[in-house]
């Protein structure tokens, strides 16, 4: 289905647990690594974390063409979203 997540949090997770995960690009957006740096210390969310950025392939371009060399980016499966820093 186009549009459709292609991976959603687990919903019975106690609290907000965090996962940081690690990103490496290469200029035109090809992931080159990534991983989870920092565990949530729930196992299941920090799968879905892993399992997120394993589907990571290629990246949209910033603004300037290219993507950041690398990136940090949280996994809160309560946000709704993962934020990026």
């Amino acid at each position: 289905m186009p549009g459709a997540p292609k991976l959603v949090a687990p919903t019975d997770i106690e609290g907000n647990p965090s996962a940081v995960g690690a990103v490496t690009c290469a200029p035109n957006g090809s992931v080159l690594s990534a991983s989870v740096q920092g565990s949530s210390g729930n196992p299941q969310s920090d799968n879905t974390a892993s399992t997120a950025l394993d589907q990571s392939v290629l990246l949209p371009l910033h603004v300037y063409g290219s993507t950041p060399a690398s990136f940090l980016i949280t996994f809160r499966p309560k946000r709704g979203r993962a934020l990026m820093g």
